[in-house]
């Protein structure tokens, strides 16, 4: 089993410090997995040896060091694997590789330059280029879907998944339950929850829409002490989220995009009477579980928005509610 171990060098500044353990946390959170630890080289703890017995109790016998380091300089080149190296002379059957420091990764390199772009060309940028980008894409996503046969509202939450996906076949593998979109639309103007299954989901939720109508995000895979009970009930901690999430919020909207057991735990909530959710969005990814889970929503009794096949993902989870957020604000929906 493979670890990550994100290496920092380590700060006399604590909120440095805590930047790094927030982006561990968060990144646990977004992908699922517990297989993530942090360390630094100096200065702070964790230390390297901390931060890789954590993945050995966990099973892990191959570590990616994942380096914070900007440039290859002492630190990344000599110092990061040496230290590694002598902590696992004493796990003879643990490997590890480091990854490059980070200015030689290119995508850094189109992150810095499009921040200086921003900066240098901002004042004198047209303020409507990104709308006119925006219009132009959907000229395009409408040409291809011209032949596709769905009822209006159900037309505009296609729209908005081939945009996010650029990808036009995906708009054939879509489910309806009928009414759904009407649902998700009426849940949303009496201020309904969402509840999501990773915080990839949340983040990208149209939060001012959202306020609009009183409605809220809710995802519980930063509840303290989630992933020890989890491990105790042995489920994964998006379904045991989930389940708390049903628990409090049981007739709110359910967008799942990441974690087929998080939907397979939103099924056994229905079909067990526990919840009775307005809305079921279920589009998770993955060869493992997503297709099987997706093919139940489509029997049970629940308004559902899914898709077959074991393609899905987060961004089509948020185009699946941003676009029933934007069909709210209009005043029919057909």
């Amino acid at each position: 089993m493979k670890g990550v171990l994100l290496l920092a060098h380590g700060s006399n500044r604590d909120e440095a410090n805590r930047m790094i353990l927030e982006l561990t946390a968060r990144l646990r959170a977004d992908l699922a997995t517990e297989l993530i630890e942090e360390a630094f080289l100096q200065l702070a703890p964790p230390d390297i040896a901390t931060g890789l017995t954590r993945l050995i109790q966990r099973g892990c016998t191959e570590v990616f060091v994942l380096s914070l380091f900007l440039v290859s300089g002492n630190h990344h080149a000599r110092d990061s694997g040496a230290g590694i190296s002598r902590f696992l002379e004493g796990y003879p059957g643990t490997s590890f590789t480091i990854s490059e420091p980070l200015l030689l990764n290119p995508g850094l390199y189109h992150l810095v330059a499009s921040r200086i772009e921003r900066e240098l060309r901002g004042a004198s940028s047209p303020p409507d280029v990104a709308a006119d980008i925006e219009k132009q894409s959907f000229q395009i996503v409408e040409a291809h879907l011209r032949d596709l046969a769905l009822p209006p509202a159900e037309m505009q939450v296609a729209r908005r998944v081939v945009h996010a996906t650029a990808d036009p076949a995906f708009a054939a593998t879509l489910v309806f339950h009928p009414g759904a979109v009407a649902a998700g639309v009426a849940a949303l103007r009496q201020g309904r929850r969402v509840l999501v299954d990773v915080q990839m989901v949340a983040a990208g939720l149209d939060r001012k829409r959202l306020e609009q109508w009183g409605s809220q995000v809710e995802t519980a895979l930063q509840r303290p002490m989630l992933a020890e009970q989890a491990r105790e009930a042995g489920v994964t901690r998006t379904q045991l989220a989930m389940r708390l999430l049903l628990r409090d919020y049981p007739d709110g909207i359910v967008a799942v995009g990441n974690a087929p057991t998080a939907l397979e735990e939103v099924l056994e909530a229905v079909a067990a009477q526990r919840a009775s959710p307005a809305l079921v969005i279920g589009v998770p990814v993955g060869f493992v579980g997503a297709a099987e889970a997706k093919e139940r929503l489509t029997q049970a009794q629940v308004p559902f928005i899914t898709n077959r096949g074991p393609r899905g993902g987060s961004p089509v989870a948020v185009a699946m509610v941003n676009a029933i957020l934007r069909l709210a604000t209009t005043e029919e929906v057909a």
